[in-house]
């Protein structure tokens, strides 16, 4: 789905006019075509940033934008007309084939989740992900969105830990209007199938959320999630179900760079691999032998535990169908449940991610 740039919403949702010059380009052409309505209202038309008076263009510009924001009608007559291109000249957007691409590399210090000299194990993981998108319009102010999706990550050194991925995703979207500053809430179901080098892991993932996104200035979009996520394995260790709650800004530094931040809480089970200590198994609600590590045993443990995360990133638009992303990502878990024999140390692990990945698409 092709997204603008500027303000981040949905071509399907919104008319976004380009920049200042472009935006009296296209306006001038509705004018050439006989598609400024007749009857616009009568509007206060503000002096232009130059310091003068709005020329023809800006105050038809400016009447267009005040009636589309006052009457749906006028908006619809707008954008139902057949209108060719070349006649928005640079504003109008090519439209994609849906198909989107990532390749990358990251860095995680702490693969196994855990804590302690000999149980703490880094590797670097290579991924591969792809999706496609069908937008069905319901009516004026819903929609749905479905996305397939495929993925693989590749560890270089636990290679049991890799696996390939592939799922659908659902959401039912509702936007109130077409206003800029109007938000769009969702509701999305998510299922999806791993396939591990390690048979224990493999299983199916289920995910049922809330979410909402709002611009709050035309650089600043904020988006918000409350999520229910189910997994189901062979093995009851890796079986696992949370709640978790996620905020994300985004700001638009310039045309070509975004900066975004992430937090989000997670609630509920956890899987970490260590050593046989008395530590581990205390806290545990359910273990096993891990057999993606093959140098020495270790064993997954399951417990109840409440996480924090916060992600850093950036990101670069090469083009329009080209980007670079960078994140850091770091994480903290602690089990509510902490070992009570005398001179027990408090466990609990953190994370550090380090990633780089080249987006694309057709």
């Amino acid at each position: 789905m092709l997204r603008c740039r500027r303000c981040g919403h949905s071509r399907i949702f919104s008319v976004h006019f380009g920049s200042d010059d472009q935006s009296h380009v296209a306006v001038q052409r509705l004018v050439d075509h006989g598609r400024v309505p007749v009857d616009l209202p009568e509007v206060n038309l503000p002096e232009s940033k130059r310091g003068g008076h709005l020329n023809r263009s800006e105050a038809i510009g400016e009447a267009l934008r005040q009636a589309c924001r006052r009457s749906p009608v006028t908006l619809a007559l707008l954008l139902a007309a057949p209108v060719s291109a070349q006649d928005y000249g640079a504003t109008a957007p090519e439209k994609p084939a849906g198909l989107n691409f990532d390749v990358g590399v990251m860095f995680d210090d702490n693969v196994t989740r855990s804590f302690g000299a000999g149980q703490k194990l880094s590797d670097s993981v290579f991924t591969l992900n792809g999706n496609k998108s069908q937008i069905v319009p319901l009516g004026d102010n819903t929609r749905m969105v479905v996305t397939g999706f495929v993925g693989a990550e590749r560890y270089r050194k636990y290679i049991g830990l890799s696996r390939v991925f592939a799922g659908v995703q659902g959401q039912y979207q509702y936007r109130p209007s077409a206003d800029f500053d109007s938000p769009i809430y969702a509701l999305l179901a998510r299922v999806s199938g791993d396939g591990y080098e390690t048979a224990q892991r493999d299983g199916t993932r289920y995910s049922l959320a809330l979410t909402y996104r709002k611009p709050l200035t035309d650089r600043i979009e904020l988006f918000a999630a409350l999520t229910r996520n189910q997994r189901h394995t062979a093995s009851q260790v890796f079986s696992t179900r949370e709640t978790s709650i996620r905020a994300n800004l985004d700001y638009a530094w310039s045309s070509k760079v975004t900066l975004f931040l992430t937090g989000e809480y997670r609630r509920g089970d956890v899987v970490s691999t260590g050593l046989p200590t008395l530590a581990n198994v205390d806290v545990a609600t359910a273990i096993t032998r891990d057999n993606a590590f093959s140098d020495t045993a270790r064993f997954a443990y399951r417990t109840n535990a409440e996480t924090g995360l916060a992600t850093f990133g950036l990101n670069y638009a090469i083009d329009e169908k080209h980007a670079l992303d960078f994140s850091m990502r770091r994480v903290k878990s602690t089990p509510f449940i902490q070992p009570n024999y005398n001179g027990a140390e408090h466990v609990s692990y953190s994370v550090t991610q380090f990633s780089l990945a080249y987006l694309f698409s057709f």
